[in-house]
């Protein structure tokens, strides 16, 4: 069991879990320049790969991070003393040219225009190359990678400086960590542009059950209680860290019936697309869905056009050959609607009540 209170997550809680995955990306930068970690919204990728970070830094280590969401990702690291330079998003985009622009310090050729450097890339790359050198290690943190506009300038750009650290010794206290949606995995060729590169992928699911009602009691503790019980959040987004707080908040605001019904319209209307993309009714979709969420088939037999479609709308993802909802709520109307002849039309009409949620 890990349970470490020296860290601060997000939720101002203590770090839980995540033992395996963290066994996996210590041993994976024992070998690898660059490590994607990615997963299901709110599975807590970024929180993982700020604590792995948070606990290596020291005098010869720095934390250089990235954050498309442009929040409060710096945070932590400047309350650690970190130097940190956020870019703003009409520079996010040039973030990764800042590294490859120490090549050009270290006389490495690259085949890239670094001329083309914004302003405030330059000023990334002052900092870097100014430590770079006397640094054991470097980390470079870019963080919700899916939400940058530009995913092809980015997946190139991903590929120079993956195969520049792989290849130059001169580069190779630098370790790259990139966050991603699974979706964004799943609908770009980035498997395969970084092939080859010293790369790993590490994916990151839910927490288990044990792990994920600890961190719901200390987040409730703190704030005098919560309003949602545990089973109720389970029941809409499954054990995703991130969801604790959001399903608390909608349900101390009067809206989580109107979340669940925004969601169920948003389920309806990609289901409804890949049904179409797929060419088949969408009562047979949904049943091979619900088999497919039990693993009765394998994610190839729902049909690769319409898994196209509910992958890049975020209503499912693959893992392996199976294939699971990207929310518990998900799982649960198509399952209401196999099972009780509900139509999804009427679903997104109507809504969920919370006795429904807890029947399946």
């Amino acid at each position: 069991m890990l349970r470490d209170c020296s860290y601060v997550t997000g939720l101002s809680t203590c770090f839980y879990d995540r033992a395996g995955e963290l066994g996996e990306l210590e041993r994976g930068l024992r070998w690898a320049h660059t490590i994607v970690l990615y997963g299901p919204r709110s599975s807590g990728k970024s929180e993982l790969v700020r604590y792995y970070v948070s606990r290596r830094l020291g005098s010869d280590v720095i934390a250089v991070v990235f954050d498309a969401r442009r929040k409060r990702g710096t945070k932590f690291f400047e309350s650690l003393g970190v130097e940190v330079v956020h870019l703003d998003e009409s520079v996010a985009l040039r973030a990764l040219d800042a590294i490859l622009k120490i090549l050009e310090g270290l006389r490495v050729h690259m085949p890239l225009d670094l001329r083309t450097l914004t302003h405030g890339a330059r000023e990334l790359y002052k900092v870097l190359l100014s430590v770079v050198s006397s640094l054991s290690e470097v980390y470079v943190v870019v963080d919700e990678a899916h939400l940058l506009e530009e995913r092809g300038a980015f997946i190139r750009d991903l590929e120079a400086v993956a195969g520049a650290l792989a290849k130059y010794r001169e580069l190779s206290n630098i370790r790259l960590l990139v966050t991603s949606s699974e979706g964004f995995i799943s609908t770009t060729d980035i498997y395969s542009r970084l092939r080859g590169y010293s790369e790993k992928f590490i994916a990151v699911e839910e927490l288990d059950e044990e792990h994920f009602k600890m961190l719901y009691e200390e987040y409730c503790l703190k704030r005098g209680g919560c309003i949602t019980p545990l089973n109720i959040i389970e029941a809409i987004a499954g054990r995703l860290p991130g969801y604790i707080a959001e399903v608390e908040w909608r349900a101390r605001s009067g809206e989580l019936e109107s979340f669940i019904k925004v969601e169920l319209e948003k389920l309806l209307g990609a289901m409804v697309e890949a049904s179409l993309a797929e060419g088949v009714g969408l009562e047979q979709l949904a049943r091979k869905l619900v088999m497919a969420f039990e693993g009765s088939i394998r994610y190839y037999e729902v049909g690769l056009r319409a898994l196209e479609v509910l992958i890049e709308r975020n209503i499912v993802y693959e893992r392996g050959l199976t294939v699971k909802p990207q929310l518990a709520l998900y799982a649960r109307a198509l399952k209401l609607a196999v099972e009780k002849g509900v139509t999804l039309y009427s679903l997104a009409e109507r809504g969920f009540d919370v006795g429904e949620l807890l029947e399946l």
